[in-house]
């Protein structure tokens, strides 16, 4: 049998890429981060399935099990994916990491995500 990874193995990530958007459509990087924020949901989904499986969910309750990153041609956003469990209910949240403009300051940010 096997077990699920321990909670202090490297968490998943997803990446979103967005280019303009027109000015009736939403900015695209709210598009990205809508899209990631559905794709991390899932996989911290997983991951608390796999833990509850084996009695083991209170590892993973409010521990940041994913991350994301969100960027357009001048911005990015990087969120932390997390569960709360709470019995057999579980909610699933993002906290905002950092965002930030990687053109500013004549590009000394670019390499920050890295």
């Amino acid at each position: 049998m096997t077990t699920p990874r321990s909670a202090a193995s490297p968490p998943r990530h997803s990446a979103e890429i967005r280019a303009f958007g027109s000015c009736l459509t939403p900015p695209a990087l709210d598009i990205a981060d809508r899209q990631n924020a559905h794709s991390m949901t899932l996989a911290v989904r997983g991951i608390v399935e796999l833990f509850r499986a084996v009695k083991r969910e209170d590892e993973v309750n409010w521990k940041i099990l994913a991350f994301s990153i969100s960027h357009d041609h001048q911005s990015v956003r990087l969120y932390g994916h997390y569960p709360v469990i709470s019995g057999k209910d579980t909610k699933y949240y993002r906290h905002p990491i950092r965002s930030f403009d990687f053109t500013e300051l004549d590009g000394e940010e670019k390499w920050t995500v890295y």
